[in-house]
């Protein structure tokens, strides 16, 4: 079974800024789920630890 973790974050930029940030955040390996005004929710899988 996958498990994921996730984040609520406030992105209060507009535009270049916001695509940066999302950017920044998807090369960690968070995907966006969801953006509710400036609020941007993520999530991520947690991989096993063997």
């Amino acid at each position: 079974m996958k498990k994921f973790e996730y984040k609520c974050i406030p992105i209060l930029k507009m535009g270049r800024g916001t695509t940066e940030d999302l950017n920044r955040y998807g090369a960690d390996g968070w995907e966006l789920v969801c953006v509710w005004a400036f609020w941007h929710y993520l999530k991520r899988e947690i991989l096993p630890v063997n």
